[in-house]
């Protein structure tokens, strides 16, 4: 069996997100039907946005089901898959949400509670592709400045009169640049304001929302799961080798960036998503991607990757 297959992504369309810029970035891609509004870019296997594989027309979860080896040694189903990728484009606020740690995201689901539509934690990370506003992590002090006055003045405009806009003067407001990346544990609550990034999480779609959406909104739940403590947000740092540089996530994930050059990674334990944020490459010699384009490398087989533009592989 081949090494490198193709995978078709899924876009979701909430209504926060942009018209133009993941089509914009999908123009060479296999994707097609592409919605008005194009929120999020979802790549991996999770039952509720599952990439298709291009080479045999199977959904990744049956493919991966087929061939357990190639996404990890100890691969046994779908569910197992270990992470997902996504680009989320922010065309407006996002909800003010919080995410289950591992005993309590099985107890919901299991219970049949409709905002846990899997087992899983979700911690997840998120890189910043251009400069992102968001909400992260309970203040010591509610807080009224100039900078808040003006993110609750925003959050108004798009949600008048909802009182969770005032989490503008409750959580940390962060301001990350192109290149900055912010870790967000389960239980911490937190907002997008705007912007556009990388967004690389366990494999989870667990979310309870406070507010900010025309989602789900379960208050008492979120109560549960919420970390009621001040949370200080730090930036998440990095290293950088020869192939590339790398952000590490407490829970596994590891996110590597390759720009322009010449780069090798050794064998990963799981299987890696490759994602082509602009330009091209030429990936272990003879598979050739291009923006917008998106591949998984079977789990041991070691990448080699000529970049001209970006590249972004996720693993463990």
């Amino acid at each position: 069996m081949q090494d490198i297959v193709t995978l078709i992504p899924v876009i979701k369309d909430y209504d926060w997100g942009s018209s133009s810029y993941i089509k914009e970035l999908l123009s060479s891609s296999p994707v097609k039907d592409i919605p008005p509004v194009q929120a999020e870019l979802w790549m991996g296997a999770h039952k509720n946005g599952c990439n298709t594989v291009l080479e045999t027309s199977q959904s990744l979860r049956d493919f991966l089901d087929e061939n357990p080896s190639f996404a990890a040694p100890d691969f046994k189903k779908g569910d197992d898959f270990p992470f997902l990728l996504k680009l989320l484009a922010i065309n407006r606020p996002l909800s003010i949400q919080c995410h289950p740690d591992a005993q309590k995201a099985k107890e919901g689901f299991e219970s049949g509670n409709p905002n846990y539509t899997d087992p899983n934690e979700k911690s997840e990370m998120f890189y910043a592709l251009k400069d992102t506003k968001m909400l992260c992590g309970l203040r010591k002090t509610y807080t009224k400045d100039e900078e808040s006055e003006a993110l609750h003045s925003y959050l108004e405009s798009y949600f008048p009169g909802d009182s969770s806009t005032d989490y503008a003067y409750r959580l940390n407001i962060m301001n990350l640049e192109e290149g900055d990346a912010v870790a967000i544990k389960a239980g911490v609550l937190h907002a997008y304001c705007s912007g556009c990034g990388i967004e690389l999480m366990t494999n989870s779609d667990n979310v309870v929302r406070a507010g900010l959406t025309s989602k789900r909104v379960d208050k008492a739940e979120l109560d549960k799961i919420v970390l009621k403590k001040p949370y200080i947000p730090s930036y998440l740092g990095s290293y950088e080798d020869g192939g590339g540089e790398h952000f590490y996530m407490e829970a596994g994930p590891i996110l590597s960036v390759l720009k322009d050059g010449y780069f090798f990674e050794n064998t990963a334990v799981s299987a890696r998503i490759v994602f082509c944020f602009e330009g091209s490459a030429v990936i272990n010699e003879s598979y050739n991607i291009s923006k917008g384009q998106v591949c998984m490398i079977r789990a041991g087989v070691p990448i080699s990757a000529e970049v001209e533009g970006t590249l972004f592989t996720a693993y463990i």
